[in-house]
């Protein structure tokens, strides 16, 4: 908690936070409350800006950035659809816990339908050059740039880390007047206007059941009007891993769940 408390944005979050659970009844000393809470980092899309073309940069969509001795990724020979790439030195500030690489390029690569899917991390050393894509899309990612700011996100009340941290918690008053508010003023709107994506935290939408309590967000694509982007009928692509293997960097230990 203390380290939270120096973003302060994470600070009044968490007291907006306290506020909720005492106006659910529930309290705003409830132990339960120390324990629930993660913060994620996320990633709101926008227009492109003129510079964030350059090697390097955070973007959704568009023509990603390799190394020229990588091929495309692909899975049984289909090259799959560029969908991200964040600069982790650009959202290092807010990982407070560390539990990223503090630089490199993280990128995703998924087919259309979220069932194939390769987590790419380049460090800070290599040589990118920007890679055109090999096959025509149908429907193409329009590229997007990317804001990161710190979210503090709270578990689904049917998933393994309520389970494992609630305690006591009254379920349902947590469910309707808690969780629900709560998620609801992060993403505001019908499913896919928001165009607010993550890393790490939990799952917020349709996987409430998805994450495993041992489970980290790696990355979190939703739908986006603005990037016209949608995963079956207006979803999210959740990116899931088990928090030793982010330890240890194991970006081929990831699993999709949709």
């Amino acid at each position: 908690m203390a380290a939270w408390g120096m973003d302060p944005s994470i600070a009044q979050q968490w007291a907006d936070l306290g506020e909720l659970f005492d106006q659910a009844g529930l309290g705003a000393q409830h132990p339960a409350l120390s324990q629930l809470p993660r913060v994620a980092i996320a990633l709101r899309s926008r227009p492109l800006a003129d510079g964030e073309h350059r090697l390097g940069a955070s973007r959704l969509g568009g023509q990603p950035d390799l190394p020229s001795s990588m091929p495309w990724p692909d899975a049984a020979g289909d090259a799959l659809r560029f969908i991200i790439q964040v600069n982790l030195a650009e959202v290092a500030a807010l990982d407070s816990q560390h539990r990223l690489p503090p630089s490199g390029l993280l990128s995703l690569f998924a087919d259309r339908f979220g069932r194939e899917v390769r987590v790419i991390y380049t460090n800070e050393q290599a040589t990118l050059a920007p890679r055109p894509i090999p096959v025509a899309d149908p429907i193409p990612i329009r590229p997007c740039g990317l804001d990161a700011f710190a979210e503090l996100q709270l578990p689904p009340p049917c998933s393994e880390a309520y389970e494992r941290h609630a305690g006591t918690l009254d379920r349902d008053a947590y469910w309707d007047e808690v969780w629900l508010a709560w998620r609801d003023r992060q993403r505001p709107g019908a499913a896919g206007t928001a165009g607010i994506h993550q890393l790490l935290g939990y799952c917020t939408a349709e996987s409430h059941e998805e994450q495993l309590a041992t489970e980290e967000v790696l990355l979190g694509i939703d739908s986006d009007d603005r990037a016209h982007l949608e995963w079956g009928d207006v979803h999210c692509l959740w990116i899931l891993q088990d928090e030793a293997a982010l330890r240890s960097r194991r970006w081929d230990q990831v699993r999709a769940a949709m």
